[in-house]
């Protein structure tokens, strides 16, 4: 599978918001390759300084610099490795902080897909604070009061759960649940109705075989056919993958019963 055609069936069925837009071969120089050993000890992030008197304005994010990372690991093995995953996912924190203080992207969809890449990367490595903050920063730039209410609900309901009984068990489970009926309970239906009977309808097809069907026969492939180096924009597919994986899929269950009875409480027929 080439890239292009691995691109088309990730953009078929990522989440609204999660998709990166395809990168213009032609926008940027020679690429910036990074590369990432899969024991290599990384020292924490630090805010990196830049001194800019005027943001470059992009339209989206084919404007961006042409990054490019080296991985030692197959795709398949950074979805299933902590310390692997955590290497590629702090360099690319790291690229993504700078390009966005370095560059005003004009489309909102695509600044709030970049947006998603930090917030997915602090819900995997666990940074809470910044987590809410970036869901909320997101949330701010929605289009519309209907996109605003709807940012960020399952996120945090995940971290609610977090900080009230850990993660991965019964608990909080439980408590997500919760979190996540009082939240969607609090939200007029006239206004978010549509969209809750949309992600229910698109949860249910949200499949760990299909993603992981994808990686092992599409990016491990690739990987090693490119001796391991990936895209500015495979990495990000990475990072979404992985929330997916390891966030989205194992709670899909229980976000679609709230989802149901969400609808049914206020007289949508499930059966439409």
């Amino acid at each position: 599978m080439n890239h292009l055609t691995l691109m088309i069936v990730l953009g078929s069925i990522l989440p609204f918001g999660c998709r990166s837009s395809s990168i213009d071969s032609g926008s940027a120089s020679k690429p910036s390759v990074t590369r990432v050993n899969a024991v290599e000890m990384v020292e924490p992030l630090q805010q990196e300084r830049l001194e800019i008197q005027e943001k470059v304005k992009i339209r989206d994010l084919g404007g961006l610099p042409d990054r490019t990372y080296v991985v030692d690991v197959s795709a398949t093995e950074l979805m299933d490795s902590d310390a692997s995953f955590d290497v590629l996912a702090s360099r690319l924190r790291r690229d993504v902080q700078a390009d966005l203080l370095a560059y005003e992207i004009e489309d909102g969809e695509a600044n709030r897909q970049f947006l998603g890449v930090l917030m997915n990367i602090a819900m995997l490595q666990g940074r809470t604070a910044d987590a809410r903050r970036l869901i909320e920063q997101i949330r701010s730039t929605q289009p519309s009061p209907r996109d605003a209410m709807m940012t960020g609900l399952v996120m945090e309901s995940v971290l609610d759960a977090r900080e009230m009984a850990g993660a991965g068990n019964a608990a909080s489970d439980r408590i997500f649940q919760e979190s996540l009926r009082r939240r969607l309970g609090a939200l007029p239906w006239e206004i978010v109705g549509d969209e809750v009977l949309k992600r229910r309808n698109g949860s249910s097809q949200i499949d760990e075989a299909v993603f992981r069907g994808i990686i092992t026969s599409g990016l491990d492939p690739m990987l090693a056919d490119s001796g391991g180096e990936i895209s500015y924009e495979v990495a990000r597919q990475l990072v979404t993958f992985r929330s997916i994986l390891l966030l989205q899929i194992p709670l899909v269950e229980r976000t679609n019963e709230v989802y149901s009875e969400f609808a049914l409480a206020n007289g949508a027929d499930l059966d439409e």
